[in-house]
């Protein structure tokens, strides 16, 4: 087998040095490939189709059978490109095929970790060689390795993961003269990768594990805070980024706002689109097939982001659920009760790529704008028990939030002024809902002080607004 060298752990973080391009792209459907039986996805980016490993350029070599899954996927290196340069090799050992594996073929006497082992198999079907690093992904260990792949003219990284129920190897590669200007892509891939529960990805982790990261001090923030909307006492809630969440955060929002920026959104008066699956209860992919290429990946977006924030927000939501215990806040009331908190906050853009603050950043700052506090806002409902999600507009250059009809209910008070950062004409429409599937959803603002589902009167058409379904329901 091919020699890698897998216990340097000099960590290089060049390689997060990205670049920017703008392209055209036609109608194209994401991947999202999600395994129940072996619990782990692979959201890729629009364009990529599975096929046979066997197709693959950067495969070269006959594939080992018996305990292994082989998958292959390719894709264009950028929106609209016809050629599909850009491949993933998935190598996939169950959990309960390790025992025979190491029996069979690896030996029983060797001393080697398994997770090695199986990245030495994947680095000789692709000829890949390279220096790994060893780091922590959620609690085991994990590898990941720049790599040549000399036989196929190919660059790229090897990432190896031991999830709950599998270890995977990813060998994700590109021509080797495409390599600089495609980081964006290949660390998207491989942040794409990752157990079902949303959890940061495996570039936050292998980020955040360097010493060096800033440590950040807790926040402590009023909740509910000033709102006069209700007559519940105030208490304190406390907030602690871990080390490097607020910087591995920026880095995910500028790398994937970089690649979303490649295409063609849909101007003023043409971004409606026809009824279709929304991903909320249908299948992502057949959600995907009926959209356009622009949505499908602005939904992807969103769903990375999303990933990196909703396990980072479970000690805060833990508190706000004793604080409602301990007051005895009406269940449909609470979701109210958090938007109040979070329309407290500084309104403030960001200024990196994406124009997006990350959440974490939003709660150690107590600021933030539409999208960013309307992430915050739902990865803490999601953590309460309620369902909830995103609504955007290329027409109003807005989000909302939405709260499941059904477990909530409008908020007391009235709505006067306009949202910060958005032209309205101040009057608002009540108890406003937008259904999506078999679900009907209050509309929250999260940049004014309006109760829920309050928004302008400008903001009431439906059509204006695309759904982006986070988590589960």
């Amino acid at each position: 087998m091919k020699s890698m060298n897998l216990f340097c752990r000099k960590i290089s973080f060049a390689l997060l040095t990205l670049a920017l391009a703008l392209w055209l792209v036609p109608a194209a459907a994401a991947l999202y490939v999600h395994d129940p039986d072996l619990r782990y996805i692979f959201d890729l980016p629009v364009g990529w189709e599975e096929v046979s490993p066997n197709q693959l350029g950067s495969v070269g070599s006959a594939l080992p059978s018996g305990h292994f899954q082989w998958r292959g996927f390719r894709g264009p290196l950028s929106p609209g490109m016809s050629v599909a340069d850009g491949e993933a090799v998935l190598l996939l050992l169950p959990g309960g095929a390790r025992a025979g594996v190491r029996a069979e073929r690896w030996g029983s006497d060797t001393d080697i970790p398994d997770i090695d082992l199986l990245v030495e198999e994947a680095a000789e079907v692709t000829d890949a060689a390279g220096e790994a690093a060893v780091f922590e992904f959620h609690g085991s260990e994990a590898l990941f390795a720049e790599v040549a792949l000399d036989r196929s003219g190919r660059s790229g990284y090897i990432l190896a993961l031991d999830l709950p129920a599998v270890m995977v190897v990813a060998v994700v590669s590109v021509p080797a003269q495409h390599a600089r200007s495609a980081q964006d892509l290949l660390l998207s891939v491989l942040d794409a990768l990752g157990p079902e529960a949303p959890m940061p990805g495996s570039v936050a982790m292998f980020f955040e594990n360097d010493r060096q990261q800033q440590e950040w001090p807790e926040v402590t923030l009023r909740f509910p805070g000033p709102s006069l909307r209700f007559g519940f006492p105030d208490e304190r809630v406390h907030f602690r980024a871990t080390p490097g969440s607020p910087e591995t955060g920026e880095l995910l929002v500028s790398r994937e706002a970089r690649l979303l920026a490649g295409y063609q959104f849909a101007g003023p008066g043409m971004s409606r689109v026809p009824d279709a699956p929304t991903g909320a209860t249908a299948d992502i992919n057949d959600a995907a097939r009926h959209a356009p290429a622009w949505l499908s990946a602005w939904r992807r977006y969103f769903r990375l982001i999303y990933r990196d924030t909703y396990p980072r927000l479970s000690d805060l939501a833990e508190q706000i659920q004793e604080y409602a215990q301990a007051y005895r806040v009406p269940d449909g009331q609470l979701p109210d009760i958090v938007l109040s908190w979070l329309q407290a906050f500084e309104f403030r853009q960001a200024v990196n790529a994406g124009l997006f603050q990350p959440p974490v950043v939003c709660l150690i700052t107590a600021s933030g704008d539409c999208d960013s506090l309307g992430m915050t806002y739902v990865a803490l409902l999601h953590h309460l028990g309620y369902d909830a999600g995103l609504f955007v507009s290329i027409e109003h250059r807005h989000a909302l939030a939405g709260v499941d009809a059904g477990r909530s209910v409008p908020g007391p008070g009235s709505a006067t002024g306009s949202p910060e950062g958005v032209r309205t004409s101040g009057r608002t429409e009540s108890g406003v809902q937008f259904q999506v599937d078999d679900r009907s959803y209050y509309i929250a603002e999260l940049t004014t002080a309006w109760p829920l589902g309050a928004v302008a009167r400008e903001h009431v058409e439906q059509a204006d607004w695309h759904y982006v379904p986070l988590g589960t329901r």
